[in-house]
């Protein structure tokens, strides 16, 4: 049936009804109208009926002589009054029929609103003298239901916000002044225990004085709104969190630390009794322990066992890999049932080969774990554990996957700078071996030199770190240092250890040893420029040096270094045509040439050593 055919059918309808009214109302009005004509023409109208000329008849025509004229104008007035009678009736049905229309549209639109409306009385409890019918939709409870006797409004609202809504209402009604309160959202409880927000606007019955007889009000469903508030300010708590752990990331770089900053954060968003991070191996399929929390305690990952990734179906953090995916386990104990291989870490942070036990308290419960992914790769398993059962939410899953992933690539960085860092400290230690063992080997063919490049070194980074170099030059200083004589190893044994002065042609000879030492070490990868401070490290800054007569800015501030402290220890050591000449003349001998041969801040720096601090000489 179309739109317009079924409003025709509505208007016939009706016009049928109204005519029926009206047929009805004329039908009423004309039986009072033939009564009264009856009664008239009985009383007033000469008897035909010998009985009726006698009586309390015959009385009333005393009192009252009407004469057919007469009679038919009281007939004319009756008619008129069934006329306004039918009016009159009319109109009271009409206007009876719109009344009860008007409520029951009223009573429609209340039962089909959201809002459901209360009448309260003023009494301990809030007893409802009248619910509107929608309110089944709300509570759960029928309007008969809750104006019972055995339900209080009270007893609807949540424990936690029952004290804030009484307060709300109690402070408004005490200043006597207002006539209504808008309370802020609380929570109600329905028949089946399911908890909703609601909104409501009670309006106060004052009598003269001020005192509050029953109050009104409508009660709103703001569930939908309140839950996508709170949703939206979780989703912006989530990315607060998430950009402060990337920042608090950014300002570490040792894996250690990026892993504590971690948990820092997610202690404070989730229940985290146990925190636990183990990196993943694809080539080897195992888990290695990262780093480890328990009941605030640091494990020491270095005990704990390497976990082999489980068949297919099997396992908890095998599951993750194996999904990259998040998952929480509201039983922990029940998901072990799955796990092949067991281990317990106590409180005290040992390693126990066992599982849990039901009766235990101190075991986990619940647990969240996160894939730490990396290009789309699993690298590790975030996993956070409770002592309570159940005690995590989707939110959190989903909270700990988004700190899981901006943690990945910092974590991952963490590892290949560890790994970095191991190799280059196993490099060094062998180039560390390397640079003493050719030191020995040169110092093996001058025994009276003997120590005399590690004392060199030891004074050269003394000097150079009083004068705040930084580490890694300070470093180029030792390793230069110690091999600053290395090119002696091609020199003659009898010259070197020769007990009378050298002739001149002896020493061009041993002059040529920094030449010597920097074509043994050039083809050598230095980290520092090892060869080029050793060619330099006779050099004078009056141009006095060998082997290329350099002077002031052309020789490098190592070889400067390494020059000062060169003359130092050469001058207070023993050699085969001298005694060792002690630290006075020493100190004499190198401010004489301070400016002129010397560096001066570098021999300021010595003798401040030497005089001031006491530093000794030794190897």
């Amino acid at each position: 049936m179309t739109s317009a055919s079924r409003r025709r059918s509505l208007v016939a309808q009706d016009s049928a009804s109204w005519i029926a009214k009206l047929l009805g109302a004329g039908l009423i009005a004309g039986v009072v109208f033939w009564l009264a004509d009856r009664t008239l023409e009985y009383c007033f109208l000469p008897p035909t009926e010998p009985l009726l000329r006698e009586g309390p008849i015959s009385f009333m025509r005393f009192l009252f002589v009407w004469s057919p004229k007469s009679v038919g104008h009281a007939r004319l007035g009756l008619l008129l009054v069934w006329v306004l009678g039918t009016v009159l009736l009319t109109a009271y049905i009409y206007r009876q029929s719109r009344t009860r229309k008007a409520l029951e549209r009223a009573s429609s639109i209340i039962d089909r609103s959201p809002a459901v409306s209360f009448v309260w009385r003023r009494a301990p409890g809030s007893p409802a003298e009248f619910v509107s019918e929608n309110a089944v939709e709300l509570f759960g409870y029928t309007a008969k239901e809750l104006t019972s006797d055995g339900i209080l409004y009270d007893d609807l609202i949540h424990p936690v916000d029952l004290d804030r809504v009484i307060a709300e209402t109690d402070q408004v009604i005490a200043s006597k002044r207002e006539n209504r309160v808008i309370h802020e959202p609380y929570r109600i409880l329905t028949k089946s225990g399911e908890v909703r927000w609601v909104k409501d606007i009670t309006y106060f019955d004052r009598t003269v004085s001020g005192d509050v007889k029953r109050c009104e009000g409508l009660v709103l469903d703001v569930t939908l709104r309140k839950e996508a508030q709170q949703q939206s300010a979780r989703f912006l708590s989530e990315q607060v969190a998430m950009n402060e752990l990337s920042l608090a990331l950014g300002d570490v770089t040792q894996l250690d630390d990026l892993c504590r900053v971690l948990y820092e954060h997610v202690v404070q968003l989730m229940d985290a009794t146990a925190f636990m991070i183990q990196l993943y191996r694809a080539e080897t399929e195992t888990f290695h322990f990262a780093y480890g929390i328990v009941e605030g305690s640091v494990l020491d990952v270095t005990i704990l066992p390497v976990v082999p990734l489980e068949p297919e179906g099997k396992g908890i953090v095998s599951r993750v890999v194996r999904e990259g995916r998040p998952i929480y386990i509201p039983d922990y104990l029940e998901a072990l049932k799955n796990v092949t291989t067991h281990f317990l870490i106590s409180d005290e942070g040992e390693v126990q080969d066992r599982e849990p036990q039901e009766e235990e308290t101190d075991v986990p419960r619940s647990a969240l774990l996160a894939p730490m992914k990396v290009r789309g790769e699993t690298i590790g398993v975030l996993q956070v554990q409770s002592h309570r059962p159940a005690a995590y939410t989707d939110e959190d899953l989903n909270l700990l996957a988004g700190l899981a992933n901006i943690a990945a690539i910092d974590i991952e960085n963490g590892r290949l700078l560890e790994e970095v860092e191991r190799e280059a400290a196993q490099m060094t230690t062998a180039l560390d071996g390397m640079i003493k063992a050719l030191a020995s080997v040169t110092e093996s063919r001058d025994p009276y030199t003997s120590g005399h490049q590690q004392r060199v070194a030891k004074l050269a980074c003394a000097i150079s770190r009083r004068m705040g170099f930084p580490p890694e030059e300070i470093e180029a200083i030792r390793v230069a240092s110690l091999l600053h004589d290395i090119g002696k190893i091609a020199l003659p044994a009898e010259i070197l250890n020769k007990p009378t002065a050298v002739n001149e042609i002896e020493l061009s000879i041993i002059q040529s040893h920094p030449t010597v030492a920097f074509d043994i070490l050039r083809p050598i990868e230095f980290p520092w420029p090892i060869a080029d401070a050793i060619l330099q490290h006779h050099e004078r800054l009056d141009g006095s040096g060998y082997p290329n007569a350099l002077k002031g800015d052309e020789i490098s501030d190592a070889s400067r270094i390494i020059a000062v402290a060169d003359t130092v220890d050469a001058m207070a050591s023993h050699r085969p045509y001298r005694a060792a000449l002690g630290i006075p003349a020493v100190i004499e001998e190198i401010q004489q040439w301070r400016g002129v041969r010397y560096d001066a801040r570098i021999v300021d720096t010595c003798v401040a050593l030497l005089e001031e601090e006491g530093f000794e000489l030794s190897s």
